[in-house]
């Protein structure tokens, strides 16, 4: 694990409470091994981790852009063009690591690259070093010459160390090969050598003529810049991560496979420049012999001459996770041809009834379609040979990001009793909206800016949505459907006071005022805006100074939309508006007689608001024929438990969080005052 931080100073506090978070589990894990005591030092442990590196290369560390060589078909010719030097003072005879060093040794810097990777062979032993020579046309090429014949007769390093110390003199002509011990050199095969090395680096490498940089095991660091260093340490870690990132385990595995004096060299480069260019995150693991005598069911594939995955699953059978991986396996041995052991890791001993729920995963194998050639009814959930006493309540756990209600049921889904009931119990659930979900920050303080109201619509309509910035996290969520969206500061104070100065998880480009959100997928989009307050705006309160005179939850509401006194009365005032929260249909009979009261006891226009996640079909279609009858307007309107918020399992629990948690972001933000009926 490394810390390379890459952003601004705004966002560093973040980064760290990141890295901390993540470097947590370790520390828990070698505290409870016994491997960190009181006595040792948390950091100095850290750091000596094998995967903790002790220098700071973005070159090196940053493997999301490198560019790995096809050593088997694109860059095989220039493999085999080059010679090796290895080591003297070490016998082995694979070196895992390759560098090519890329260079026109007519320039120091260039002749410092190839002589800090010699030196750096030289104290290893697990590695060795070619050159690559790419001259520009107009340099001098008497040293480059002169190191490739070298190469040719006596590839060791003491000969390349005694040529690149004498370089200057080399350039000049003052030094005869014979006095590097070399014989008669052949010019012509030097030549033709050097030329098609330069070929071979601008077509294989992408390296522009005189460019320089080097190769490691396939993979290219580089151009390197003109004024830039590469020393002996940034070889040592260069070393240090990549055997750590993966030659070790390759080649241990190459090994494994193999007889250790069949591998070699270059199949161990090959071998890291192929895998690596195609990293898996994900590990592969054996378990140990288990007992498969009691506690073991098997599941064998439908087809045993066809290939078969292998699906081992070890699962406390009366937990909640038990309930979900059921149905997933039943499906995954449908649609693929797999072998499924299921090991029961069952917990000894219980207080209480682990499960008090009784669970149904709608998934399919496939898509079904009717005989008449339409596509079918779509998925369904059915329980059986259920209990008749106990009073149930039924639930759906959808992503967090849709929002499902029920359509069509004539029953009290909060309240079912199956005894009581003549036939079946049937209910319809539709996908009603897709939520559109963000954080938003100031850019200076990084503080929620609370308040802030934020619209969500299209071109021809721009404010389909509305809502506020919570002070918890920043959060907001806005319903939408499929298509293209423009999320945009509210007309007003918010507009006035702010500019959105960045986003991310938009489709719009860094500096647009109006970002695009394409809904395209059922995947959740989470947005990270980040706003600043204007230059001649800098002391202004979003909330506006009338609210620390007044009180009332809905403040950060209507502080900002409040009339002036010289204004026309709106008619709208006069409304009364009234928000109620009831699920079940014994508290929906509450409901309604809490509505006639009202209507009996003003003359003032009212209009009823309801919390529409948890109103029966029952309910919601009796509501525009009483609402027609009564005289009185309604609307209902929804809001998504946040998936950042601890997700309670009791629907009682549910609904007195909607009650207290939520009430300043139900409602559209042109309402200025609301009762609120318990």
């Amino acid at each position: 694990q490394r810390f390379l931080w890459q952003g601004n100073g705004e966002e560093f506090e973040e980064a760290v409470l990141t890295e901390i978070m993540s470097q947590t589990p370790t520390i828990q894990k070698a505290v409870y091994r016994g491997d960190l005591t009181d006595s040792n030092n948390v950091v100095d442990f850290l750091m000596d981790q094998p995967n903790v590196m002790p220098r700071l290369n973005e070159r090196i560390l940053n493997t999301e852009k490198s560019r790995y060589l096809d050593l088997v078909k694109g860059a095989a010719k220039l493999g085999e063009t080059v010679t090796y030097v290895t080591s003297k003072h070490h016998t082995d005879s694979v070196q895992p690591l390759t560098y090519w060093i890329v260079a026109d040794l007519s320039q120091p810097s260039h002749r410092n690259l190839l002589s800090n990777a010699l030196d750096q062979m030289k104290s290893s032993g697990r590695i060795r070093v070619s050159l690559v020579v790419n001259s520009a046309p107009d340099s001098d090429q008497a040293i480059n010459k002169l190191v490739l014949a070298a190469l040719q007769q006596d590839p060791s390093a003491s000969t390349l160390d005694k040529i690149l110390q004498d370089a200057d003199a080399v350039t000049l002509g003052d030094r005869h090969p014979s006095a590097y011990g070399l014989k008669e050199v052949d010019w012509d095969s030097v030549s033709a050598t050097l030329e098609l090395h330069r070929q071979l680096a601008s077509r294989t490498l992408g390296f522009p003529a005189g460019a320089w940089g080097l190769v490691c095991n396939g993979r290219v660091v580089g151009p390197l810049d003109a004024d830039e260093q590469f020393t002996v340490d940034d070889f040592s870690l260069l070393e240090r991560f990549s055997m750590s990132a993966h030659v070790d385990k390759i080649y241990a595995a190459l090994v494994k496979k193999l007889d250790e004096t069949e591998v070699t060299s270059d199949m161990v480069m090959k071998t890291v420049a192929l895998l690596a260019a195609r990293p898996q995150h994900r590990t592969r693991f054996e378990l140990p012999p288990l007992g498969e005598e009691h506690s073991v069911i098997k599941l064998t594939a439908q087809s045993e001459s066809a290939p078969a995955l292998d699906v081992v699953v070890v699962v406390d059978p009366v937990s909640r996770g038990a309930q979900k991986v059921g149905p997933i396996l039943s499906v995954l041995q449908q649609a693929a041809n797999c072998n499924i052991r299921i090991f029961l890791n069952c917990v000894e001993k219980h207080s209480d009834m682990p499960l008090k729920s009784f669970y149904r995963y709608v998934v399919e194998p496939e898509v079904t379609f009717t005989t008449e050639g339409r596509l079918g009814p779509g998925p369904l959930a059915r329980f059986s040979n259920m209990p008749p006493a106990p009073l149930l309540t039924q639930n759906m756990h959808v992503p967090d990001n849709w929002l499902v209600e029920a359509v069509a049921s004539p029953y009290d889904l909060d309240n079912i009793r199956l005894e009581e009931v003549e036939s079946v119990v049937h209910s319809q659930f539709e996908l009603e909206y897709l939520l559109l979900e963000g954080h938003c920050f100031e850019s200076t303080l990084g503080n929620p800016p609370r308040g802030l109201q934020i619209t969500l619509g299209t071109e021809s309509d721009p404010v389909q949505m509305d809502t506020i910035v919570m002070a918890n996290l920043g959060y907001f969520q806005l319903k939408a459907n499929p298509g293209a969206w423009l999320l945009r500061l509210r007309q007003g104070r918010s507009a006035e006071i702010f500019d959105i100065t960045s986003h991310e998880g938009s489709d719009t480009p860094e500096n647009s005022t109006d970002i695009k959100a394409l809904i395209s997928s059922f995947r959740p989009q989470v947005l990270k805006l980040k706003v600043t307050k204007k230059p001649d705006k800098q002391h202004m309160d979003l909330l506006g100074d009338d609210d620390q005179a007044q009180s009332g939850i809905w403040n950060s509401i209507t502080s900002t939309f409040s009339s002036s006194k010289d204004e026309p009365a709106d008619p709208a005032d006069a409304t009364i508006n009234i928000f109620s929260v009831a699920s079940g249909h014994l508290y929906e009979r509450f409901l309604r007689i809490m509505m006639l009261s009202v209507l009996k006891n003003t003359k003032s226009p009212v209009k009823f608001w309801f919390l529409k996640n948890y109103l029966s079909p029952t309910f919601k279609d009796f509501l525009p024929r009483m609402a027609q009858e009564y005289g009185f307007e309604y609307e209902l309107v929804q809001y998504k438990w946040p998936r950042w918020l601890h997700q309670q399992t009791e629907k009682q629990r549910i609904i007195w969080g909607y009650k207290i948690l939520f009430l300043d972001v139900l409602f559209p933000l042109h309402i200025k005052k609301i009762i609120f009926v318990d």
